[in-house]
């Protein structure tokens, strides 16, 4: 009997079905000293591995004991371009990876916090097509570390 690829209703079995924000998103600051989220987005296939997607790539960022009724800051990228897609996507980590700046002022604070009263969470979504054409999406977030 013919193995079958695990594909769940996707156009291909190497789709991406599950988005992470990976544990090297940080804090840094650019060549001015403007302070720089740096935010690694791993979207991963039905085996848990590391793939490319194309879609609209959200990201999402909530400032300390938010119980998130707005967002504080917000980023789109359009993955479908494939120029995009290629300049965001770092090969060496396997995940995308995202400068973003226009900080609100309280991430400041967050640069030298310590406890974890003190951390910003990180929610990132992809919205892409399946095989039948429909829009799913799919969302990860994590609490950035100091």
């Amino acid at each position: 009997m013919a193995k079958r690829w695990p594909t769940g209703g996707l156009a291909w079995p190497f789709a991406p079905v599950s988005i992470r924000v990976h544990p090297l998103t940080h804090l840094d600051r650019d060549d001015d000293g403007q302070l720089l989220l740096i935010c690694h987005i791993a979207l991963l296939d039905t085996w848990n591995e590391s793939v490319r997607g194309v879609g609209e790539l959200h990201v999402s960022f909530f400032g300390p004991g938010s119980s998130r009724p707005e967002q504080n800051a917000q980023w789109t990228f359009d993955l479908y371009e494939r120029a995009v897609n290629d300049l965001l996507y770092d090969p060496a980590t396997r995940t995308y990876r995202l400068k973003l700046g226009n900080l609100p002022p309280w991430v400041a604070e967050l640069a030298t916090a310590t406890d974890q009263a003190r951390r910003g969470t990180i929610m990132a979504e992809l919205t892409t097509v399946g095989a039948e054409t429909e829009r799913y999406t799919i969302r990860g977030e994590a609490t950035l570390r100091p």
